[in-house]
């Protein structure tokens, strides 16, 4: 045995171990609970957390006054919300544990300058152990082939195989009209059950596969950490041939939603508490106890269901649109977002991104196919000035697909405005 295999094998097992397993199964039954006792089980983490929260500097202040003797549904609602600038100033304070048995992590500041987040060991487990059962859900196992396109190898380095955990990790970074006839054979030689990447990068895999004429399968699609826009899954599904089940969560792990077999979006099994508006969501986090995030503001924006999900898991979400940030705002005051919607069937266009600097008009930047016409551009103008009311002037400009701006993280954004914030 090798000594690169040697480490790669601790390292799984240090992660697939008998504890993952444990709490994939526990989750697992609590998705069975009916409707009711889940959700008085969800009450009743709810207020332990909450007491226990209490006994912190941040909380004790903050919760001055307030009775928490009392039930959930009387208590509940009369906590204040948190805000970003909130943990931003007092993360240490609201630590139920020394802040040295924790792990510290970031989020990617696609909003602003990144916050410091903290998770215990458990938690981070439970995270993984709810990533998992929600993969297994749609039939991937520990151990099934995986390719994985997360940004794990830089540009200096193709690809790497991990026989421990039977991943193939392949370069996001190295992807491009000259390349793709070596991703393509990675993917027919290793014959992968499932990928996992962002959105983002599977559409550019998707549009130089296209480009290529060449045909690939990869029957499980599991995307993360950025808006799915409905003409990034079209494309992907069918360069791929396989079906894209898209997680979402936040660094903060106040939330997290994943897709059902009908395509809607549904909260991970004890994971948290989610209320939903049309500002956004309120969320507590109910597995990282040691910092306790309660009734803690996100502020992408989400489309409930109207009904119960034919999948039987109740009422879903059916599209989560990406931040407040990513709205355009209209001269007369309206947000408009979903704007995806009008990239969707739009013949030779392989990227696009919206740049609203002004509330009188919007610069589209495209990357298109060489066979990119007037005819595509006007269709493009119809469908968005359908969506826009015809209230914003257009203009379109024909960029490289480096020049698509995405966040030092490498995550990419539909809409960048500078005024949707403005009033």
């Amino acid at each position: 045995m090798s000594a690169s295999f040697f480490k790669e094998t601790v390292s799984y097992y240090g992660r697939h171990n008998f504890v993952l397993n444990h709490y994939i199964r526990e989750i697992e039954k609590l998705s069975r609970l009916r409707p009711a006792d889940a959700l008085a089980l969800k009450r009743q983490k709810a207020m332990e957390l909450i007491r226990n929260a209490a006994k912190t500097p941040f909380y004790r202040q903050l919760y001055a006054g307030i009775d928490l003797n009392r039930n959930f549904t009387e208590v509940y609602d009369s906590l204040p919300q948190l805000t970003k600038t909130d943990l931003r100033a007092n993360a240490l304070n609201m630590l139920t544990r020394p802040q040295s048995l924790l792990k510290k992590a970031h989020t990617s500041g696609t909003s602003g300058s990144p916050l410091t987040v903290y998770r215990s060991v458990r938690s981070i487990i439970r995270e993984y152990a709810h990533v998992w059962f929600f993969r297994r859900e749609h039939g991937l196992y520990l151990g099934d082939r995986i390719v994985s396109m997360r940004g794990v190898l830089d540009a200096t380095t193709f690809r790497y195989f991990n026989k421990a955990e039977n991943t193939l990790y392949l370069s996001s970074y190295l992807l491009s009209s000259k390349t793709i006839h070596q991703y393509a054979e990675q993917l027919l030689h290793f014959r992968p059950k499932a990928i996992f990447s962002f959105p983002n990068t599977l559409f550019a895999l998707a549009n130089f596969l296209k480009d290529a004429g060449l045909q690939v399968e990869v029957p499980l699609i599991f995307t993360s950490s950025e808006t799915l826009y409905p003409f990034q899954r079209e494309r992907i599904e069918k360069e791929l041939n396989g079906r894209i089940f898209d997680w979402y969560g936040n660094a903060e792990r106040t939330i997290a939603l994943g897709q059902c077999e009908m395509g809607y979006y549904h909260e991970a099994p004890l994971y948290g508490i989610s209320e939903f508006d049309e500002k956004g969501a309120v969320t507590t986090s109910l597995i990282n106890r040691a910092f306790p995030l309660i009734r803690y503001f996100v502020d992408d924006h989400f489309t409930v269901m109207p009904d119960d999900c034919p999948c039987g898991r109740g009422r879903g979400v059916i599209s989560i649109d990406g931040r407040s940030e990513d709205f355009v705002r209209l001269p007369n005051g309206t947000q408009v977002v979903g704007l995806g919607l009008a990239f969707r069937e739009i013949p030779h266009l392989r990227f696009a991104q919206i740049f609203q600097d002004e509330i009188s008009s919007l610069r589209i930047n495209v990357v298109t196919g060489a066979d990119f016409n007037v005819a595509d551009e006007e269709l493009l103008r119809h469908k968005l000035n359908l969506l826009l009311n015809n209230s914003i002037n257009i203009t379109f400009n024909k960029v490289e697909e480096n020049e698509i701006v995405k966040s030092p993280s490498g995550k990419y954004r539909l809409v960048m405005s500078t005024v949707s914030s403005c009033s």
